[in-house]
């Protein structure tokens, strides 16, 4: 049986954002329709793409990576990586 701290942490690690702040949710689809209805020409607001909007709201977002990979990665057969 699942424990009442292990469901609080499935609630905020699995749930979607529209069941944990609704309002929030609200809010991006309004700014994502303004953006949509005005053209903004300052460039640190440009808009990004769809795609690149999903990605960087992926899991990746948990992987901290920063450089290069050691030399002994790059040496290593793909499989054993």
């Amino acid at each position: 049986m699942a424990s009442l701290s292990d469901s609080r942490s499935d609630f905020l690690f699995r749930s979607d954002l529209e069941q944990v702040a609704p309002f929030v949710a609200d809010l991006i689809r309004w700014e994502e329709e303004r953006q949509a209805r005005k053209l903004i020409m300052i460039p640190s607001e440009s808009s990004a793409p769809k795609a690149v909007r999903q990605a960087l709201g992926s899991v990746f977002q948990n992987v901290y990576a920063e450089g290069y990979p050691p030399l002994r990665m790059t040496r290593d057969p793909e499989e054993r990586l």
